[in-house]
């Protein structure tokens, strides 16, 4: 008695964002039951996205490691002319052969990660509310009680201190069997304190791009997983409750529709700050 029905669901979206990861567009979207798979969702929906927007609107698409799939890639390159970057999986063997290759000549370069600014707000200033000051007088008391308490503990572990990341770049990789097309990996080392060291390798069907260019396009998921989060923890597309799956597609849909023309006015006004 104490118990109700509640539907299960989950959605995969094909987001469109500039190179900056400042705006997000939904250009499409798949929504699922709980029981279905998204990594088999996502290549009908790219599909869907080309029959409707024309070859060469779609020039890069960026996927994790749970969209794993060498014929698609391999397909999406070939017939679409679409480049695809994910990483791999430690298991796979496409990865030990780079490891296996970085033991000869390689020619490695530091990297670091770019940071944008800020946009700079156009809004013109005003006096703060009163709960605003009362929620900021708060957050300065934490943030001092932090630094405090940061004071006084011990330094990190070595073995948790980063100290840098070297990326190689290792071109015409075809021991992914499953995969067509050749592949350009950039293998990256990050080197703790301590002396011990890990790697991992991201992948790219793009054989012109520098290990730079493909690790700062990379890069990106950061904005992409954060994007993510503000669906699932600010859209109150989970606080849902219906159980008709009518209602649940058609709320999802006109969300995303709804965010995504914002966003297209924002950028239009010259109000790219409040994206």
């Amino acid at each position: 008695d104490r118990c109700r029905w509640r539907r299960c669901y989950k959605a995969v979206f094909l987001l469109h964002c500039d190179e900056a990861g400042e705006r997000f567009v939904v250009v499409g979207l798949r929504v699922l039951r709980g029981n279905d798979s998204e990594a088999t969702a996502l290549w009908p929906l790219v599909d869907t996205f080309v029959e409707a927007a024309g070859r060469g609107v779609m020039k890069v698409l960026l996927v994790d490691r749970g969209f794993i799939n060498g014929p698609q890639i391999g397909r999406l390159k070939s017939e679409y002319g679409i480049d695809t970057v994910i990483p791999i999986r430690s298991d796979m063997d496409i990865l030990e052969d780079v490891q296996g290759l970085q033991q000869l000549p390689t020619a490695w370069e530091p990297y670091e990660s770019r940071h944008r600014p800020p946009l700079a707000s156009q809004r013109p200033p005003r006096p703060p509310h009163p709960t605003a000051q009362k929620r900021e007088r708060k957050r300065r008391k934490t943030l001092a009680r932090r630094r405090a308490q940061e004071q006084t503990q011990d330094p990190p572990e070595p073995s948790k201190v980063r100290e840098q990341t070297l990326i190689a770049r290792f071109p015409g990789l075809t021991s992914w069997s499953d995969c067509p097309v050749p592949l350009t990996g950039v293998l990256s080392r990050d080197i703790y304190a301590d002396g011990h060291e890990k790697s991992w390798l991201v992948v790219t069907t793009a054989t012109q791009w520098s290990a730079r260019h493909i690790r700062d396009r990379y890069g990106l998921r950061t904005d992409i997983e954060e994007r993510h989060r503000q669906v699932k923890c600010f859209w109150d597309l989970t606080r849902f409750h219906s159980t008709a799956w009518n209602l649940i597609v058609s709320q999802t849909v006109f969300v995303c529709l709804t965010y995504s023309l914002l966003q297209i006015h924002l950028v239009q006004q010259g109000h790219e700050e409040l994206n």
